[in-house]
């Protein structure tokens, strides 16, 4: 993807500014990478739900009761698809960008080989699937997702619902109305509701509920239009 954008814009425009990489400008191509990977999961994340075919594989994810570290990889392999996508495709571009500015070659700042930025996020970012409320305050919430933000997006609660889709960055919520910030530390269940997590019960109904139901989805709306047509 990098290498496309890079050879779109130097056949749109010509050669670039052939700037040489700074300390700055390491800085500044790490935030955006950070940026542009974050907007893609959100968005990949807000379509899980509101896709009913890509919510029932993402379903699995909801299903859990309780919430540990491991849950972060209670998924279907089906699932995170467009997430990935749209995450790829957006860093992708912005690399090819960066290359196209700055031809002797792109790097992030990085601990141990990975971005730094991602590094502290990783830190703490078990804590999103845990029982450990971590609010990082009223104002900060609405800039930086917390643990305790992403608890309330698996809550089974309706005024939970549809809320708090980032992974990292909480604006894009605020921007999209689905930011939720509690005041203080709530009580609330986790899981699916209408009791629907009692259909994920098993390894077996984690990998082929999932696939039943999209199957039954399709056949569904593959049936209305003829259904309709006889109607007529």
């Amino acid at each position: 993807m990098a290498s496309n954008v890079r050879s779109l814009l130097q056949s749109s425009f010509g050669d670039g500014p052939q700037w040489e990489m700074t300390a700055a400008s390491r800085v500044v191509y790490t935030i955006l990478a950070l940026v542009a990977h974050d907007l893609g999961v959100t968005l990949g994340h807000f379509f899980e739900h509101k896709i009913p075919f890509f919510w029932e594989f993402h379903k699995v994810h909801h299903s859990a009761e309780t919430l540990t570290p491991f849950t972060n990889y209670r998924n279907h392999p089906v699932d995170k698809t467009l997430e990935l996508f749209l995450a790829l495709f957006l860093v992708g571009a912005l690399g090819g960008t960066f290359q196209y500015l700055y031809p002797g070659g792109v790097t992030q700042v990085t601990i141990i080989n990975v971005s730094v930025m991602f590094f502290v996020y990783n830190l703490i970012a078990n804590l999103r699937h845990s029982h450990i409320w971590l609010s990082y305050g009223w104002f900060i919430n609405h800039i930086i997702s917390s643990p305790a933000m992403h608890q309330l997006h698996h809550s089974s609660e309706e005024r939970h619902f549809d809320k708090n889709y980032a992974l990292v960055f909480s604006f894009w919520d605020y921007l999209a109305g689905t930011l939720y910030v509690p005041r203080e530390k709530e009580e609330f269940k986790w899981g699916l509701s209408n009791q629907e997590h009692l259909d994920y019960d098993s390894v077996a109904s984690l990998y082929l509920t999932p696939i039943k139901k999209a199957a039954a989805l399709i056949g569904r709306s593959r049936a209305t239009p003829s259904a309709t047509v006889s109607k007529l």
